[in-house]
């Protein structure tokens, strides 16, 4: 089933439904260029009509060898399924390349199975990143890939072609500012992977398989983050359960919702209140209406 899975090579375990936000075609191009390589295990399949598009594009490419690992081994797809605590156990790290999270559990659960840690920097992690001082974890904040002229120019072009479908909602200043940061995304001979659209990351990572000479261009491009991970699946995890009962305990989420309580100015006056004109759908769409977000709107095909 999948011609790119090498078993006497590391297992990096990304346990995760094949959702766009996972980017796990991120994940599979680092299993790609880093170092001799290693396997990535995804786990599950996207379900929904929304999820299903982009989970068989990530399936053709472990299909194809693009992709070198398995795929679906949580699920009835190929055979009978794996178990969670067989995946695990079998793992040597644990892999993670999502671009947007709502807790970040799968960073603490890491550490709580004993598993080195390699994962995308994402903000959620600001209120506990001390959780992970000496341990065996690591974090990046991009994939960098080279890309040509007429590239950058096409992927611009379905860029501004998205931005174009929200003209009726945003103001002409902030479609600008949209317009501005996208092209600075693209303003280099090379660019950040995960805001790429789906097909142009398969593509790429199609190319890596065979043509070793752009493979290598890649891991130059990102040495570093090459480097940090293979040192750091080489150690062994620690888990500091004190600490982490700090963030996670009940006592401290009785703890942080009593000082949200209190935070609260019970005595503000209603016409304090009326009289501030706050903009709530302009502050949202601000906040919303960025690149971070509305890669995972680009059209996949």
């Amino acid at each position: 089933f999948f011609p790119g899975f090498r078993p006497d090579k590391p297992y990096a375990l990304y346990p995760v439904r094949t959702i766009r936000r996972k980017n796990i075609l991120e994940a599979a191009l680092l299993a790609s260029i880093t170092g001799d390589g290693f396997n990535l295990i995804v786990t599950l399949p996207g379900v929904s009509d929304q999820e299903k598009n982009y989970s068989d594009i990530v399936k053709s490419c472990f299909e194809n060898g693009s992709a070198p690992g398995i795929w679906g081994c949580g699920s009835p797809i190929y055979g009978e399924a794996a178990s969670f605590e067989d995946v695990i156990a079998a793992s040597d790290f644990i892999l993670s390349s999502s671009v947007l999270e709502g807790f970040g559990y799968l960073f603490i659960d890491a550490l709580r199975w004993g598993k080195p840690l390699a994962a995308r920097y994402l903000d959620i992690i600001e209120g506990f990143k001390d959780i992970f001082d000496n341990t065996a974890s690591c974090f990046y904040r991009s994939v960098n890939v080279p890309l040509s002229i007429s590239e950058r120019e096409e992927i611009l072009t379905r860029w501004l072609s998205l931005i174009k479908t929200y003209s009726n909602i945003i103001d002409s200043s902030l479609a600008e500012s949209i317009e501005s940061n996208i092209s600075s995304l693209f303003s280099l001979e090379y660019a950040d992977f995960s805001f790429l659209p789906v097909s142009k990351q398969a593509e790429i990572l199609k190319r890596t398989k065979n043509d070793f000479s752009f493979r290598d261009d890649i891991r130059q491009l990102n040495s570093k983050t090459v480097s940090e991970i293979l040192n750091t699946i080489v150690k062994r995890q620690t888990f500091n359960t004190l600490k982490a009962s700090e963030y996670f305990s009940y006592k401290s989420f009785a703890g942080n919702f009593s000082q949200v309580i209190s935070s609260l100015n019970m005595d503000k006056k209603e016409s304090e209140l009326s009289n501030q004109q706050i903009d709530i759908s302009g502050k949202l769409l601000s906040f919303f209406m960025t690149p971070e977000y509305l890669r995972l709107l680009l059209a996949e095909k």
